[in-house]
């Protein structure tokens, strides 16, 4: 500053702010500099550009708009100078028409790519209602065995309901007072719905039956390792495990896996645990894999 005995000193050039690097912050004044600051970076995904930086003013950044998942999802990924456009809406599956085969996303749509399954009266009926997210579940109509006649014919959601003879009634009287309970490995296509590879695993039996089911897996074990006669002779033991799927009704979906589906269901009038195939009857692999399961749960005591 200056004095009664010397001049003011303007010694100190004012400093300038670099276009879109720094602004100012506090302009210069006769006795201050000027103030620069960094301008603000946006963040990829998380903000936008909103203003742009100036020489006296910061970058003004905006935060993403998230789009709301089952309701809209993500047309244009987000920029450093655009905002994210949710402006697609999601596909609504139509109930008893189709089911969601892929859920959406943030960035994809909801897929419903399944049409639901059409069951066939007098061939199958439903035994499950499809909703938005599963197909329906068609299963077999029992058929009524000769001599036994037809109470109630089957519907699109029911079962034919057929007359028990005399001699089955004292059969399922008297294995009722047992309380005993059944396993069962079912053998099913995909294609056919319901095959006829059914197997029992386990059951009380009378004192007659248990020793010939017990001779019966002796012979089995040993004739596994002889000659191709004795395979003839383990064919028609396995056969002895074989029952009817007429006679086995499906009642309620338990678990699902990649190859099968376990369900609780009915043997005449025991409950059962019963495993569906997924995979086609003509598949080799598939069909050798369950006949050894079934082998395998046929040697255990239950």
């Amino acid at each position: 500053s200056p004095t009664l005995t010397s001049n003011r000193v303007c010694g100190n050039t004012v400093a300038n702010c670099t276009f879109g690097t720094t602004y100012q912050f506090e302009p210069p004044t006769l006795t201050s500099n000027r103030v620069c600051n960094t301008v603000t970076n946006c963040t990829l995904g998380t903000n936008y550009l909103f203003e742009p930086p100036t020489l006296t003013s910061d970058r003004v950044c905006n935060a993403v708009a998230n789009c709301a998942l089952g309701t809209n999802y993500q047309s244009e990924p987000p920029t450093l100078t655009s905002n994210r456009v949710c402006g697609n809406t999601v596909t609504n599956c139509s109930l008893g028409i189709n089911y969601q085969s892929e859920p959406s996303m943030l960035t994809s749509d909801r897929v419903c790519g399944n049409a639901v399954m059409i069951c066939t009266l007098g061939t199958t009926y439903e035994l499950e209602l499809p909703t938005l997210t599963s197909d329906r579940v068609c299963v077999p109509v029992k058929n009524c065995r000769v001599g036994h006649v037809i109470i109630l014919a089957p519907t699109l959601t029911s079962n034919r309901v057929c007359s028990a003879g005399a001699a089955e009634k004292t059969f399922h009287h008297q294995e009722s007072s047992g309380s005993e309970i059944v396993g069962i490995v079912v053998g099913v296509p995909m294609v056919v719905l319901f095959g006829v590879a059914l197997f029992v695993i386990g059951r009380r039996l009378g004192a007659k039956d248990k020793a010939r089911v017990e001779e019966a897996e002796m012979q089995l074990l040993s004739a596994r390792t002889e000659s191709a006669e004795s395979q003839e002779t383990v064919r028609r033991i396995l056969a002895a495990w074989e029952i009817l799927s007429d006679d086995i009704t499906l009642l309620k979906r338990l678990a699902e896996g990649t190859f099968g589906t376990v369900w609780r269901g009915l043997w005449g009038n025991q409950t059962v645990a019963i495993k569906v195939l997924k995979r086609a009857a003509n598949d080799e692999g598939c069909a050798k894999e369950f006949r050894k399961e079934c082998e395998t749960l046929q040697a255990i005591k239950h």
